[in-house]
């Protein structure tokens, strides 16, 4: 998976070039970094102009992977009012990878609102 999609919603219209995402799963983590950024209507134009298996390396068409995002409750509905994102995603070198394991977020009072809706 090189493509992170999401809605463009709440914190992710926080999101820049070159910030770091964590992803946690069942057996670790990883870190990977924001090279691009496209802004879609919805998760279908998406997949169809970035590929499928970018991001989604398991489904077998486009229906399927809007399928998939479609599962998460309420990403349809939201898609459609909010739009979606794209993040092409890569490794971080290991000089941004040692100052973003230390690196602390603190947020804006207007930034500590927005997340906790």
């Amino acid at each position: 998976m090189n493509i992170s999609g999401r809605l463009f919603w709440f914190v992710v219209c926080l999101v820049g070039f070159c910030f770091v995402f964590l992803f946690i799963f069942l057996l670790g983590r990883a870190r990977k970094l924001v090279q691009e950024i496209h802004y879609f209507e919805d998760f279908r134009s998406m997949l169809t102009s970035l590929g499928v298996k970018r991001a989604l390396p398991a489904a077998r068409s486009v229906a399927e992977g809007v399928r998939v995002y479609h599962k998460f409750h309420g990403y349809e509905r939201l898609a459609q009012q909010h739009g979606v994102v794209a993040f092409m995603i890569g490794p971080v070198p290991e000089a941004l990878a040692a100052a973003a394991a230390e690196a602390t977020m603190t947020w804006t009072p207007e930034q500590a609102r927005v997340n906790a809706l």
